[in-house]
């Protein structure tokens, strides 16, 4: 699973890369997560490729890490996910915990009124 690391203030975006199926491995992002928690940072979100699809493995992962980040007060946001994607988390009910936005800039906008524009 490639998961690329990105930085954009406050946040710490994780992009995975390739295709989310059935038989994805999200483990190493649970490992990230956790890792970056121990540093301190509080504001997470996950970007998936738009072709990827949740299954009960990635979903699993995917709240376990929502749960280490509230544990810490801290966030996990979606960003930029499939019509699919964003059916799945309403459908389960886990879009109470994990926030959606259609860009990084949305995202951004939501967390800090400075970021807004006049």
């Amino acid at each position: 699973m490639i998961i690329e690391v990105n930085y954009k203030t406050p946040y710490i975006i994780f992009r995975i890369k390739d295709d989310l199926d059935n038989r994805s491995d999200l483990t190493g992002l649970r490992s990230l997560v956790k890792k970056y928690l121990a540093n301190g940072d509080k504001y997470y979100a996950f970007t998936f490729s738009s072709r990827s699809l949740f299954f009960p493995s990635s979903i699993s992962i995917i709240v376990q890490c929502a749960e280490l980040i509230k544990e810490q007060e801290g966030s996990l946001s979606i960003v930029e996910a499939s019509s699919e994607i964003l059916d799945m988390i309403a459908s389960i009910d886990i879009d109470q915990f994990i926030s959606t936005f259609r860009t990084e800039e949305e995202m951004l906008f939501h967390l800090s009124p400075s970021l807004r524009k006049k």
